[in-house]
């Protein structure tokens, strides 16, 4: 079934409301092997992941979603809130914690993920993970492969925080992953400057981003009237015009509250 899969929350935190909300689409796969999930912290962050399991290898999926479970349990403790890339470092960790304690049905899938490689032939994913802070604005940015974070500012651009790790001869082949590489952190700070503060903040897997162009995402960004309705236009669009070679895709929104 190729339905269009969302999710919606909100928070009031310091007088303001942060909305989030995702929508993942199966595309032409047999298995969805995208994963999301967030959190809205009591300090008035919100932590937000997506992973993209590596759709050539079966089970992928299985790591994606404990990645994913993770960064996020992680990422919401005030010591790692503005690290994002340690908390991709802490996921990776559990995967072994993840195979100790699983059932025998899937244990061999966390085995195989701790054991693998970049070859590509072992269950792996992909992983972004971001906070932001709904008083001030503040954002940080971890990630390793594929898988990017996007910032819509107030004054209109869109600007792409992450670089994907991928051989620039072979966009298909990954250079890190969970299994291999060191993730790395960017940092969005807008200071005083109002026109710089963030409306938006989106992640989004390669179902997307492949397919659409950053000019096409912030058109959809400017004329969606909820988070929800963004990240389902970005989902459903992205699916139809890729086609039948559809990928998995997944968009995730935050938008973030218009306070001084």
């Amino acid at each position: 079934m190729n339905a269009t899969h969302t999710e919606t929350a909100d928070t009031a935190s310091a007088g303001a409301t942060i909305l989030v909300a995702a929508a993942s689409l199966i595309g032409g796969r047999d298995v969805q092997q995208d994963a999301h999930d967030w959190r809205i912290t009591d300090n008035g962050y919100v932590v937000a992941t997506v992973a993209d399991g590596v759709g050539s290898v079966a089970r992928s999926e299985v790591i994606a979603e404990a990645a994913a479970r993770a960064a996020v349990a992680f990422g919401a403790r005030p010591e790692y809130q503005d690290d994002p890339a340690h908390v991709i470092e802490l996921a990776r960790i559990t995967m072994t914690l993840h195979g100790a304690h699983a059932t025998s049905e899937i244990s061999d899938v966390f085995y195989d993920h701790e054991f693998g490689d970049l070859d590509g032939s072992y269950p792996n994913t992909t992983i972004v993970v971001a906070t932001a802070e709904a008083a001030t604005g503040e954002i940080h940015v971890g990630w390793i492969g594929d898988c990017r974070a996007w910032v819509h500012l107030r004054d209109g651009r869109l600007i792409q925080l992450t670089s994907d790790h991928n051989e620039p001869w072979d966009p298909t082949r990954l250079t890190r992953s969970l299994v291999r590489g060191e993730p790395e952190n960017a940092h969005w700070h807008p200071g005083a400057n109002s026109a710089h503060r963030p409306r938006h903040v989106v992640l989004t897997s390669d179902g997307i981003h492949d397919v659409m162009s950053a000019a096409y995402i912030r058109e959809v960004l400017l004329h969606a009237e909820s988070p929800k309705q963004a990240a389902t236009w970005l989902t459903e669009w992205a699916v139809r015009d890729a086609g039948r070679g559809a990928d998995n895709a997944t968009a995730l929104v935050l938008e973030l509250p218009e306070t001084d």
